[in-house]
């Protein structure tokens, strides 16, 4: 890495010297996506199932409201 700083080191060819004139593109970050597409069901079924399962204990009597 180098110790310049990038106001400091010139700019390329048809790369404008101002900051002012360069734009910020957002990064795209794939792998966030496909971790939540990957995680997000799992977790709304897990919620259904401890919600079916407790449903079910109530409506027996075996729930810990006994």
């Amino acid at each position: 890495m180098s110790s310049h700083t990038p106001a400091t080191v010139p700019a390329a060819p048809g790369i404008p010297e101002r900051a002012e004139d360069l734009r910020v593109l957002p990064r795209h970050r794939h792998g966030r996506w496909t971790a939540a597409v990957a995680v997000l069901p799992l977790l709304g079924l897990t919620a259904a199932s401890v919600v079916r399962n407790v449903e079910k204990h109530y409506a027996r009597g075996t729930g810990t409201d006994r």
